[in-house]
């Protein structure tokens, strides 16, 4: 089973302001990246499609990793509903998205939603620092003998 992840590309841009705060061009460009960078739907057989309300006239860039559409003046989310609506696989639909009313009509035609913290989590991965292991240190064989000595003397050997 294959996933289509639906994005309300402006919800997820405005729920986190720290992640975004460039202009909304730019701000739309970093998350297209992100996308394309860190594969957030993970498999390569899973889509993802980010919707954005747009203005009439507002076109979408070419087609690279990541569908884009702009909703020409029409809110994103009857875009995402519609998509869900329209597919012979609704299970097989993600909607990414904090909005309340658009999780329930996505359930409701079938579908499935992820909250945007889930995602954002994808779409960002914190890189872990492996911890530091310190390596055993070349000593002197006269260190190794005052090292020796002190613990003798600390511990009573």
């Amino acid at each position: 089973m294959s996933l289509h992840y639906l994005i309300d590309g402006y919800n997820l841009i405005q729920s986190k302001p720290d992640r975004f705060p460039d202009s909304i061009r730019d701000a739309r460009s970093r998350l297209i990246k992100a996308i394309e960078k860190n594969r957030p739907q993970g498999s390569f057989k899973n889509r993802i499609t980010v919707f954005f309300d747009g203005q009439p006239g507002v076109s979408s860039p070419p087609e690279k990793k990541v569908k884009v559409i702009y909703t020409k003046g029409a809110e994103a989310d009857d875009y995402i509903v519609r998509e869900v609506l329209q597919s012979k696989r609704p299970a097989e639909m993600m909607a990414v998205t904090d909005d309340k009313p658009l999780r329930k009509k996505v359930s409701a035609a079938g579908g499935n939603y992820m909250p945007l913290d889930d995602f954002i989590i994808r779409l960002f991965p914190h890189k872990k620092k492996a911890p530091s292991i310190e390596t055993e240190k070349n000593i002197s064989p006269q260190q190794k003998e005052e090292i020796t000595g002190e613990l003798k003397e600390k511990w009573g050997g």
